[in-house]
């Protein structure tokens, strides 16, 4: 879910051989999960060529066919930052923040504040209720 939101956000596709498995915490790491063998096969059933998963699950690694094992990529995280990394494309850019502005009481303020960037909707709105949507639709088509 975090990578998706990541990817969401970032517009970075998440590459589409990798599964994974696991948990994460709000403190970047995860524990281990009880059904990675399972998981493991799943994936290597469905096609994945990269499998994402949490170094405390190495030792179950040892239950997995070898003949699996040699034919995806297990890869053993840590943290947040190593899931993106393998997961994603490409590594997101950081980004930079602008220092806050300062206004001390003595200073005059500007007439005219810079104007924030409006939001633009891509799509069009939907009306709330049914009825207006039929409305909405042939005015639309009436156009």
């Amino acid at each position: 879910m975090a990578t998706a939101i990541v990817s969401a956000l970032t517009g970075i596709p998440v590459r589409k051989d990798v599964a994974m498995t696991g948990e994460i915490t709000l403190r970047g790491s995860g524990p281990p999960d009880r059904r990675a063998e399972e998981q493991i096969l799943a994936a290597h059933l469905a096609g994945a060529k990269i499998v994402i998963l949490p170094r405390k699950n190495e030792k179950d690694l040892r239950d997995i066919p070898e003949e699996i094992r040699k034919s995806i990529k297990l890869v053993l995280v840590d943290n947040m930052e190593q899931v993106l990394e393998a997961a994603l494309r490409r590594k997101p850019k950081a980004l930079v923040a602008e220092p806050p502005k300062i206004v001390k009481g003595t200073d005059p303020l500007d007439p005219e504040p810079d104007k924030q960037p409006t939001v633009r909707r891509t799509t069009s709105r939907r009306p709330t209720s049914r009825r207006s949507w039929f409305e909405a639709r042939n005015a639309e088509a009436n156009a």
